[in-house]
């Protein structure tokens, strides 16, 4: 792990919500900061976890690479 935060998103009248990843709540075991994170030294993973009713047990939702994007 690099990198952990924690988000409080709510949805629209959908399900769906949008979030920014960077900013949310560092968490206390968060090795380092999102803006610290080299990007060069390889690949890296999202992994997203979700907690129905904000009550700590957090069920994984999947781990996805992120991929650089031309600019």
């Amino acid at each position: 792990m690099i990198y952990k935060e924690t988000q409080e998103i709510k949805t629209d009248e959908n399900g769906l919500f949008n979030s920014i990843i960077g900013q949310g709540n560092i968490t206390s075991d968060s090795p380092k900061g999102f803006e610290t994170i080299d990007w060069s030294l390889g690949y890296y993973f999202l992994k997203v976890e979700l907690s129905l009713g904000n009550n700590g047990h957090y069920k994984d939702m999947g781990t996805n690479q992120l991929w650089s994007v031309p600019y």
